[in-house]
């Protein structure tokens, strides 16, 4: 069966668990009454923000229809409406629908992208003081961070799991990369990071020598 590319929003999660794996409902972008069960390595994904997400759809003869992911990516809101949603969604604590739809009155309904392009530009916007453009500039460069981080292992068929472990002891996605490069076959065993063979694979990935004095001892 053919991998299929989906895009819309999480409405909510109906269950997940520690090492990363979840189950939720995914509304189409376009259509509210669209939806679908998604499951798989998702819970680094969030509510209300918009994704593109690939996988396959599966039959279960007692659960229904849903859709397994694969992979997953922060897609670019292409309308006003979407931008305003994306704005004024929890991730942006106090910004709102009316200082969203006044940065959008101002940039277009491309305005996500011409932000990530320019930050300070926020700066310029008519009415929006600087305290909520910070709490917005500061919000998109982490989840470029985090999306960076997450794009990482799914090019390189790394385990998400891993990283979804690893997310759980760390403050941000810096202090995650700076464990990954240094010492994480340590790491990983003292926190019983598992399957211990995926997390050799992201260590060497990320730096480790294949015949280091750490990966032989381990």
């Amino acid at each position: 069966m053919e991998t299929t590319i989906l895009r819309g929003y999480i409405s909510r999660f109906l269950t997940s668990n520690t090492n990363g794996w979840g189950l939720a409902i995914f509304v189409n972008e376009n259509n509210s009454k669209a939806q679908i069960k998604i499951k798989g390595s998702i819970s680094l994904m969030k509510a209300k923000v918009l994704y593109e997400i690939n996988g396959k759809y599966e039959e279960h003869p007692k659960y229904g229809k849903s859709f397994a992911v694969t992979t997953f990516k922060q897609a670019e809101a292409n309308s006003k409406n979407q931008v305003i949603k994306f704005l004024s969604s929890p991730i942006f604590p106090g910004v709102g629908e009316k200082k969203a739809e006044l940065i959008v009155n101002h940039f277009g309904d491309q305005a996500i992208t011409q932000i990530k392009n320019d930050f300070d530009a926020l700066y310029e916007v008519p009415g929006l003081d600087k305290a909520i453009a910070r709490v917005i500039i500061d919000a998109l460069k982490e989840m470029q961070y985090s999306e960076r981080l997450i794009s990482e292992f799914f090019e390189h068929n790394l385990k998400v799991d891993i990283l979804n472990q690893v997310k759980k002891y760390t403050e941000d996605d810096d202090e995650t990369e700076h464990i990954f490069k240094n010492n994480f076959l340590k790491f990983a065993r003292d926190k019983n990071i598992f399957p211990f063979e995926e997390a050799d694979r992201v260590a060497v990935h990320f730096g480790l020598d294949l015949n280091s004095p750490e990966r032989i001892g381990h």
